[in-house]
């Protein structure tokens, strides 16, 4: 049973418990409870989940790039991983990994959405990847810098974003970039 089919059960049944008056039926009187409602058909665990701290932790865990040549797109991908002991479930199209490029001449930001985040179990990684023309970089002496991160939308998980924000994002420096950029190697990576 996932998240919300859970809370909305319970909503439901937190409502007809609440609005349902004795009254006769075929099989007998309906019994309205009196104090807690329980859920018998729920698992400790699960009962544990909605009432515990947040343990969904998604961490960007690496951001690369690569060329071929001196001329051609760019690829770049990034790695998502869950660090957490709770499964991170949500709405795709509202959650999603990003990659943004700072153009170090002219600080224009290009903002590449690199693919939806709705489901990832503990200890479980995503890579994503796209294209980028070269010209998100200044090709001369600014360079400029990359960022992945997780955008967490409106529909995010139960607790928010998740235990630690700290590492829902990462950054390839504009010196990286640069050596990289004007270097031989083919790719460059910056890992956690």
């Amino acid at each position: 049973m996932n998240y919300y089919t859970l809370v909305a059960s319970i909503i439901a049944l937190m409502t007809a418990t609440s609005n349902v008056a004795a009254a006769p039926r075929a099989n007998g009187p309906i019994v309205v409870p009196t104090g807690p409602v329980t859920m018998p058909n729920l698992t400790q665990g699960e009962r544990d989940v909605l009432a515990g701290p947040c343990r969904m932790d998604l961490s960007v865990e690496s951001i690369d790039m690569r060329k071929s040549g001196t001329t051609g797109p760019i690829s770049a991908s990034m790695v998502i991983k869950n660090l957490g002991t709770e499964a991170f479930s949500a709405s795709a199209q509202f959650t999603g990994a990003v990659l943004e490029a700072t153009h170090g001449g002219t600080n224009a930001v290009t903002t590449i959405p690199a693919g939806d985040i709705s489901f990832v179990r503990p200890g479980d990684t995503r890579r994503f990847s796209v294209n980028m023309p070269r010209t998100v970089f200044d090709s001369l002496e600014f360079s400029g810098e990359l960022r992945g991160f997780i955008n967490f939308g409106p529909d995010a998980p139960r607790c928010g974003l998740d235990r630690n924000p700290a590492n829902n994002e990462l950054r390839m420096s504009n010196e990286q970039v640069r050596a990289w950029f004007y270097g031989t190697a083919p790719t460059v990576i910056v890992r956690r």
